[in-house]
């Protein structure tokens, strides 16, 4: 077994499985320059040298107890227009972070890797897209998708409604994204954005058991279900690049 440990991530390679960990303690995507860097390389060695199987903890940014929001400046009045009225760091941060997480998602998409994806109490709906992108995804039974779009002038970033459209259905996406305040763990299993649930003392353990299962599989066919999967969707890069306009146009605009 290879450990490495990298602040503030840690990686471990477990023969034809990788765990990585990822710690960044309530600091948004693409707010720690030294942060994004160490994710980077790890996706460029993975391309690399690609394991069988990787299996990602915290793969989403976790909400903070103080904001569900990291586009606010801390100043003035508490409601979204105050909150935006600085304008030029909120729009620099916004698109800070919609380029990091778009960034990451197209790594996850790209690696001849079958990615799982694990995420664990509060969680952004709109910063989602890292664990969507997976091809696989497991989740605490008691973990809350938080959506905070109908408080805030803020578009989901990294392609959440792409891919939970594919995932549930324009319908269902309609209503999450629009209507519900938050998600729980059983309802996202039941709507099928969730594969697999576990509870939280047996999350670690659980996970790795998953892992290990489609570790034991061949290559070849990972790989093939990975790819065919993703191809059988219409191009992601088109969408995320008028997401990205769309970002800008909002950010400027608040």
């Amino acid at each position: 077994m290879d450990s490495t440990k990298t602040d503030p991530m840690t990686i471990e390679r477990l023969g034809d499985l990788t765990v990585l960990r990822l710690d960044w303690q309530g600091v948004p995507a693409g707010m720690d320059p030294e942060m994004t860097e160490s994710l980077w390389s790890f996706f460029d060695l993975e391309r690399m040298q690609p394991s069988k199987v990787l299996l990602v903890f915290a793969a989403s940014e976790l909400v903070g107890p103080d904001s569900l929001e990291i586009l606010t400046s801390g100043d003035g009045p508490s409601g979204a227009e105050g909150r935006w009225a600085t304008g030029s760091l909120q729009q620099r941060r916004m698109v800070r972070e919609e380029n990091v997480l778009r960034r990451w998602v197209e790594a996850v998409r790209e690696l001849p890797t079958y990615v799982i994806g694990v995420i664990r109490g509060e969680v952004a709906l709109r910063r989602l897209a890292p664990f969507l992108a997976c091809d696989y995804r497991i989740a605490a039974d008691d973990t809350r998708i938080v959506n905070t779009l109908q408080q805030m002038p803020v578009a989901p970033t990294g392609g959440v409604p792409w891919f939970m459209t594919r995932l549930v259905g324009p319908a269902r996406t309609s209503n999450i994204l629009l209507e519900l305040t938050e998600l729980s763990a059983p309802q996202a299993r039941g709507l099928g954005l969730v594969n697999y649930l576990a509870l939280p003392d047996e999350l670690e353990q659980k996970a790795l058991e998953v892992a290990q299962k489609f570790a034991s599989m061949p290559r070849a066919a990972l790989v093939g279900v990975k790819r065919a999967m993703v191809e059988s969707c219409e191009d992601l890069s088109t969408y995320l690049n008028r997401e990205s306009e769309l970002v800008r146009r909002l950010s400027a605009d608040n």
